[in-house]
């Protein structure tokens, strides 16, 4: 069984981190040398690489093959802007940095642990940038290779003149009451109009993938258990429901990502990506 799971997880590691290692470890040659009777062919590089990809795998991280798109907090400050003008231009998100806003914290995080789950995540490290603003919140990851968000959460808090849809009153030890409000603001972040599959066709192309499949959400934690939605139907009525499965087709297909809207006292929140809480 665990030959069989080294083996799936072999086939689904992409052509140029094969390629990496193998160059690395000197067993392919470089570009413009004499090719070997098949060139490349994914058959023959993984059979002659295996044991030498697990072993770079195993010691060294595997993303200290590739260069860096973003090598400082800097950097990935500038990129992450860039980033979510992308998301607006795309129509993702319609929620822009205002000109105030704080950058809360830059954090570079490491990349994956190996493991049995380890050929389903991204392999590079990455930033995770954290900035605040009177009206918007942004926490993202980026991809320190490519400069893509992996993972993009936004808070909108409601305009003063916003009337709160509901109050909960909390009771506190000593006979104090907290009172949350509820906003209905999701259109501070989406627009009232997107449909799901727009949604996610705008993330296929920001992404680069090829397409999408849309799928049931199943989650014994929170007992859902529900279809597919309709390519036609908002992205705001998920709001306080159960998050949006989605496959793409491309990098790290048949990893769910996930879209959600959630509503909590005082801000609204919708985080995209592909490791959900949860999930």
């Amino acid at each position: 069984m665990k030959e069989e799971k080294l083996m799936d997880a072999m086939n689904n590691i992409r052509d140029e981190y094969l390629e990496s290692a193998g160059k690395f470890l000197g067993q392919l040659e470089p570009e413009g040398g004499e090719k070997k009777p098949g060139g490349r062919r994914r058959g023959w590089v993984k059979i002659v690489l295996i044991a030498a990809v697990i072993a770079s795998l195993l010691s060294f991280p595997a993303y200290a093959l590739t260069e860096y798109l973003l090598n400082s907090p800097e950097q990935a400050l500038k990129q992450a802007l860039k980033e979510i003008e992308r998301l607006n231009q795309l129509g993702i998100i319609r929620a822009e940095v205002e000109p105030d806003a704080e950058v809360r914290r830059i954090d570079k995080l490491p990349g994956g642990e190996l493991g049995e789950s380890y050929f389903h995540r991204i392999l590079y490290p990455r930033y995770q940038v954290g900035i605040s603003g009177e009206k918007y919140t942004f926490i993202a990851q980026l991809d320190m290779a490519t400069g893509k968000f992996q993972l993009i959460s936004v808070n909108a808090h409601p305009d003063e003149d916003d009337e709160p849809i509901y109050r909960e009153e909390i009771s506190q030890p000593g006979g104090n009451v907290q009172i949350l409000e509820y906003y209905d603001n999701t259109d501070d972040i989406v627009s009232p109009e997107l449909t799901i599959g727009e949604l996610c066709q705008a993330l296929a192309e920001y992404w680069g993938f090829e397409g999408y499949t849309l799928s049931g959400t199943k989650n014994e934690d929170y007992n859902w258990d529900t279809a597919a939605p309709d390519e036609d139907s908002l992205v705001k009525d998920i709001c306080d429901g159960p998050y949006i499965t989605v496959y793409f087709q491309g990098d790290q297909e048949g990893v769910p990502m996930y879209i959600e809207i959630n509503r909590f006292s005082s801000y609204t929140s919708m985080s995209i990506g592909t490791n959900h809480m949860v999930g």
